[in-house]
């Protein structure tokens, strides 16, 4: 129950962090722009007093820092109390937002900040209580069919909408795959770290640094396959929520099926349910302006 706990509580530092850079990085682009503006107007010197030119930098650096609880995460518990997690970043990029970037929060945000935080408490509620696990004992080849499948559907999904006319449809699709890719990542960290039944905060064969240094394909797959949606005009509102619904959802999938003594109930069910909603509602009004891209 303590490691359990533990890598909550690392997943819940690595929401925030992760969270807080992208409205660092959003801060940057601002700062960025201003820096144009006052060149453009031949006061370039005017900036260093008004902004923080290194924002944007600072944001990129503590946003990589991610990997860094991924690991330290990996070795206590399975990727899913890690990622269940990563919703509760959103409040933190919400109070970033209003605070620091001075946007204005509307009710429909607060409304789904406080449904997302019920529906992590109850995932944090059960996962708490579950008896001992690691990646030691979870069935390698389940998890590779599982990745195999998910790959081969998603990405014929996305080649076949790619150009489909709603941006609905292609904004989920897009959701899907990007999240349900990066959750792989803490994934097959956790694996690589504990194969073999020798768990650690880095892997101990060659075996398990192949699988560990897999996960980075993943990831990057994930940030280029975004990079690509947003190319074809999907809507971030709209794929936020999905993709950070996979990211938390996916790995309990996986450990459901692959994980011996690994088990849910209708509270894990009603909790992710309720994170979907409440990343759809705190994206409400961006959803009904097409072209919305916000960072957060």
């Amino acid at each position: 129950m303590i490691n359990i706990a533990i890598a909550m509580l690392l997943g819940l530092i690595f929401s925030i962090t992760f969270h807080i850079s992208r409205g660092m990085q959003q801060q940057g682009i601002k700062t960025l722009t201003f820096i144009k503006e006052k060149i453009g107007k031949k006061q370039p010197t005017l900036f260093w007093k008004e902004c923080k030119s290194t924002i944007y930098i600072w944001g990129v650096i503590l946003g990589g820092s991610g990997i860094i609880w991924v690991i330290l995460a990996g070795k206590f518990a399975p990727a899913s109390f890690f990622t269940s997690m990563y919703g509760l970043g959103l409040v933190a990029m919400m109070w970033y937002s209003s605070k620091i970037l001075k946007e204005k929060i509307d009710k429909w945000e607060f409304i789904g900040a406080g449904i997302l935080i019920v529906g992590t408490v109850l995932i944090g509620i059960e996962g708490i209580f579950q008896t001992k696990l690691n990646y030691t004992d979870i069935d390698l080849e389940s998890v590779w069919w599982i990745v195999g499948i998910f790959t081969v559907i998603s990405l014929f999904a996305l080649i076949i909408i790619r150009n489909h006319k709603s941006q609905v449809l292609k904004s989920v699709i897009f959701g899907i795959f990007t999240g349900g890719t990066v959750s792989f990542d803490p994934i097959f960290k956790g694996i690589g770290q504990n194969l073999n039944h020798n768990p650690g905060f880095l892997p101990a064969s060659s075996s398990g640094w192949t699988i560990f240094l897999l996960s980075l394909a993943f990831t990057t797959t994930a940030f280029w396959v975004t990079q690509w949606g947003f190319s074809k005009n999907v809507r971030a509102a709209l794929l936020i929520p999905m993709h950070n619904s996979m990211y938390i959802g996916f790995p309990i999938l996986i450990q459901l099926v692959a994980l011996p003594g690994y088990k849910i109930s209708y509270i894990t069910v009603l909790g992710m349910l309720l994170i979907l909603a409440g990343n759809l509602i705190m994206k409400l009004d961006e959803a009904r302006m097409p072209g919305t891209t916000k960072l957060s």
